[in-house]
């Protein structure tokens, strides 16, 4: 099964991702925040990203523009999520 990451920086929601993708079979990894995303990115390179809009501080659109400006990481399936 893919290796996910969860960014996320509402715990319960973040809880029932992970628990639903876990249930699958898939493993988990979650972050809270941009930076943290990007860091995990780099050094898990995770086969699925789970990736929320509405982040403190940058956003889940600065998140994705910063993946896609990398060659290395550009083609990684990302799926792009909001709690509003």
């Amino acid at each position: 099964m893919a290796t996910v990451l969860i960014v996320e920086d509402e715990m319960l929601l973040a809880d029932c991702y992970a628990r639903w993708l876990e249930a699958e079979g898939h493993k988990i990894q979650h972050v809270l925040d941009a930076q943290a995303a990007i860091d995990a990115i780099d050094e898990q390179h995770p086969q699925v990203i789970l990736l929320d809009l509405l982040l403190a501080g940058a956003n889940g659109i600065q998140v994705l523009h910063t993946l896609r400006s990398h060659t290395d990481i550009a083609r990684i399936p990302v799926i792009l999520c909001s709690n509003a």
